[in-house]
């Protein structure tokens, strides 16, 4: 066996990220990765440390954020659920204001149930237990997130404007 030093980095395709994680969950244990890409600002920022843990035995629902695979490209993508329908999630990233349109329970492979930003564990909606705290939490946090797009577009049009 050979020892990786912490500060190492492991580079994998989508396909083989999906391939460790099942052996890991498979195992019963957790992956932990570096995340990339700023679709999920400001629940998971750019360089964030993702813990993705095996599927729950309850049902994934609205607010759990999961890895899954885009089925038209294979690529690799972690977004919020916002809608579930039998058996079926319609997912997006905080930061967007598109869907990537609805998944299958069998492109989902993992849930988030943990963010390290600067070496600090962060709050992370939709992985928490089925509590009402949770549930008023949640709300909160989409408002926010909602409010958030809003102002941002509009200094971009103020912006614009003054240009």
């Amino acid at each position: 066996m050979e020892i990786i030093p912490e500060s190492a980095e492991l580079s994998l395709s989508g396909e083989n990220l999906l391939k460790l994680m099942k052996d890991v969950h498979m195992k019963g244990g957790s992956l932990r990765f570096t995340a990339k890409g700023y679709s999920m600002t400001p629940s998971i920022r750019h360089n964030d440390v993702i813990t993705i843990s095996p599927l729950p035995d309850r049902n994934l629902r609205s607010g759990d954020i999961v890895l899954f695979k885009k089925d038209e490209n294979s690529q690799i993508v972690v977004h919020r659920i916002i809608k579930k329908r039998s058996g079926n999630y319609l997912m997006r990233g905080d930061n967007s204001d598109e869907s990537d349109g609805w998944v299958t329970g069998n492109m989902i492979y993992g849930v988030v149930t943990g963010i390290e930003r600067n070496g600090r564990t962060r709050f992370c909606a939709g992985s928490s237990d089925d509590s009402f705290s949770r549930s008023i939490l949640l709300k909160f946090y989409y408002v926010a997130i909602n409010l958030r797009r809003k102002i941002v577009k509009f200094i971009m049009l103020f912006r614009k404007k003054r240009t």
